[in-house]
């Protein structure tokens, strides 16, 4: 699937990291982790699209991708745990297989 586009979506559990200004927050714990992850995100081409708060003030629930314009809406709703909705629509083509011919055999009408 070359070019394919690419869509990860969880609770990746970042608080220490601000996707507003992406920068890690005044005296975070766990730096390393952190900057290791955003580095990945970096490197491989993926973009964090979730762009409000997943849970209290932070943006735990992140949904990742290679191609932003596949996703044109992403919005939090509020939830019945701790946790915000991370509701997102994209756009997507299915790939249409074709029936190959292929011979039928009747063989019920074979001498």
């Amino acid at each position: 699937m070359k070019n394919a586009g690419l869509i990860i979506a969880g609770d990746f559990n970042f608080p220490l990291w601000n996707w507003e200004t992406m920068s890690l927050k005044p005296n975070p714990v766990y730096t390393t982790v952190h900057q290791q992850f955003v580095d990945l995100l970096y490197d491989t081409g993926l973009d964090q699209i979730v762009k409000e708060p997943t849970c209290g003030e932070n943006t735990l629930d992140l949904v990742l991708t290679n191609s932003p314009s596949l996703i044109p809406r992403v919005e939090v709703i509020p939830g019945i745990s701790d946790h915000g909705i991370v509701y997102f629509e994209f756009k997507t083509k299915p790939d249409i297989l074709q029936n190959a011919n292929r011979p039928i055999f009747l063989y019920r009408r074979a001498n």
